[in-house]
């Protein structure tokens, strides 16, 4: 008896991609991946497509549990070692439902892969451990307890593939840059947008200081104000939320989250209007944005140190099950 539904398989047949996430230590669940799957029998197969060293397919190895939804439908699995002796199967399985795209996305024919392969590294996610568990060869991935997947739940089985054309063969619906690359835009942004603020503080600092020596430790006040309890802590928020995406790569706009974007528009726009409506008199101009301005490009260096020395791309330490 097959365990999806005659609505399940109608949602799964009718879709191209599925999102996939990973159980954590704590047995919560990390940000859902999307991908490509196809069906076999009554299991579901997916694979990664920049191969076994993928972050969210080791992630996933390690976790050994996780949930898969897909228009509506959402149930929980355990991820296994597969038996690759129907890997012919899934190469015509994926030909067929992908093959208008590229033959070397869901082709895993590297050296690489046929290594992985012998070795039996190749991972299986199934959906229950019980009577009806299929057969596989290879270690059983350890991780949480799966007591999350409901008996009778269906499987379903990851894959690594090396391809050779994939960043060519893809059809990218937005642009995205590797996360690394992300924080160094969120630095030049930054960078940018302190020495325009700065720009219009300095010069009236620089003219209006020897005649109010006030003006000088303003400046400063206003500049340590934002710096460690504004700026710096955005710094570390958006570095910690970028590291701890399962994506390795992201749409160039989300160095920010929402809520940044909407503060920075806020901020941009009252300034344009205080300095346009004449509000604020040039001294207060002068310490105000020569303070504000400097933070900002100092953080934004911050985020280029980041991305030098490749901050993201560190694993996030996870808590033992022990610990948690």
């Amino acid at each position: 008896m097959s365990p999806w539904t005659p609505e399940e398989e109608a949602s799964l047949d009718g879709e191209d991609e599925l999102e996939l996430a990973s159980r954590r230590p704590d047995e919560t669940l990390r940000p859902f991946v999307t991908i490509w799957f196809v069906r076999h029998g009554d299991d579901l197969y997916v694979r990664s497509a920049y191969g076994p060293q993928n972050g969210w397919y080791r992630r996933a190895l390690s976790s050994g549990a996780g949930r898969i939804r897909v228009r509506g439908l959402e149930r929980d699995v355990t991820f296994t070692t597969p038996d690759h002796e129907i890997d012919g199967a899934l190469d015509a399985a994926y030909e067929a439902k992908y093959g208008r795209y590229a033959r070397n996305i869901w082709t895993p024919s590297s050296r690489r892969m046929r290594s992985a392969r012998r070795s039996g590294s190749t991972p299986r996610a199934d959906g229950v451990r019980s009577a009806r568990r299929p057969r596989s060869v290879g270690p059983v991935a350890t991780g949480p307890s799966p007591r999350h997947v409901p008996p009778g739940a269906p499987h379903a089985v990851i894959q690594a593939c090396r391809p050779r054309h994939v960043a060519r063969s893809i059809p990218m619906r937005v642009p995205t840059l590797p996360k690394n690359q992300l924080v160094l835009v969120a630095g030049v942004v930054w960078c940018a947008a302190g020495s325009m603020v700065a720009v219009v503080g300095l010069p009236l600092e620089l003219r209006l200081a020897p005649g109010s020596l006030v003006l000088v430790p303003l400046a400063v006040a206003v500049f340590v104000g934002f710096y460690a309890f504004v700026f710096s802590r955005l710094v570390r928020k958006h570095t910690t939320r970028i590291r701890a995406r399962a994506e390795e790569r992201l749409p160039f706009w989300q160095f920010f989250n929402g809520p940044s974007w909407a503060v920075m528009a806020v901020m941009m726009s009252g300034g344009m209007m205080l300095r346009l409506g004449h509000v604020m008199p040039d001294w207060m101009i002068a310490f105000f944005y020569t303070g504000l301005g400097v933070a900002l490009f100092l953080c934004g260096v911050r985020f280029i140190g980041a991305f030098a020395r490749r901050d993201v791309l560190e694993p996030i330490p996870e808590r033992s099950p022990a610990a948690a």
